[in-house]
């Protein structure tokens, strides 16, 4: 009994093995399909590329993008237009700057392809309708902090140089009218006042006062210049990763900005 259970056992160990061995990894099946359509076995060859695919998280990404180029070209080639659209649409989105030589592509294959690449594209701007330049950012935050920076999809930076504007208004009203004050109080003094005591809290309200101007104007020079480094916003295919731009930013160490990369 136990010799005959030691068989079975060795005999479907056996058999795994002789099936495992004869799985082929998903990379060989790429390169399968691939020969296959060079030798015109179109069907065969999409096949072997499909199998691929359901194993995509063991292929590289240029492989998966091999592997949907190649299975497009099989069902263009067996009239299977709508799957082949399907499979153009995932090439690019994996790579959406991929192109076909003419060279080794037939002109309907390219044709079919060229048509998903175009529909993946973003529209095109209305007639006259310019996407803002730096300077036209810079001049919207002359005008009202932050608004260039909104206008170029940068929103951290609007709410930062918004929020730091309304502090700094808030601070030169508040300097602005006790310096009012102080100055009334100067002037209004008749005999029997300290004139020494008014006059040094007319003083120190002036200098808050400058203070509290130089530090709006700053805020504010600093939201200008921040919007002119501003890049107009591009637009991006599907899967592309945004592109890096120069901005100024608060320091996290004092009242100070520094340049940075906004992503």
């Amino acid at each position: 009994m136990r010799e005959r259970g030691f068989l079975i056992l060795t005999t479907l160990l056996a058999l795994s093995a002789v099936l495992a061995w004869g799985q082929e990894t998903p990379g060989a099946l790429l390169s399968k399909g691939v020969e296959l359509y060079k030798a015109g076995e179109y069907q065969r060859s999409l096949d072997a590329l499909q199998k691929a695919l359901l194993s995509a998280n063991q292929l590289s990404r240029e492989e998966k993008i091999e592997a949907h180029k190649y299975s497009g070209f099989d069902q263009v080639a067996l009239d299977f237009t709508v799957q082949a659209k399907e499979s153009f649409r995932q090439a690019l989105i994996l790579a959406p700057t991929l192109t076909l030589d003419p060279a080794y592509v037939s002109p309907k294959i390219i044709a079919v392809f060229e048509e998903v690449k175009t529909a993946l594209r973003p529209p095109p701007p209305p007639p006259g309708a310019k996407p803002p330049s730096r300077m036209g950012f810079a001049l919207r935050s002359l005008i009202v902090p932050s608004w260039g920076q909104f206008a170029a999809h940068r929103k951290v930076a609007g709410f930062i140089f918004a929020g730091g504007t309304i502090l700094a208004l808030a601070n030169a009203g508040r300097t602005q009218n006790a310096f009012q004050n102080a100055r009334d109080n100067y002037n209004k003094a008749g005999p029997g006042s300290n004139f020494d005591s008014l006059y040094t809290k007319y003083e120190k309200a002036t200098s808050n006062r400058n203070t509290g101007a130089y530090f709006l104007g700053t805020v504010w020079l600093a939201n200008v210049v921040d919007a002119f480094f501003s890049k107009p916003p591009e637009p991006r295919h599907a899967g592309a990763a945004p592109s890096p731009s120069l901005g100024l930013g608060f320091s996290p160490s004092g009242a100070s900005f520094v340049l940075r990369r906004d992503l």
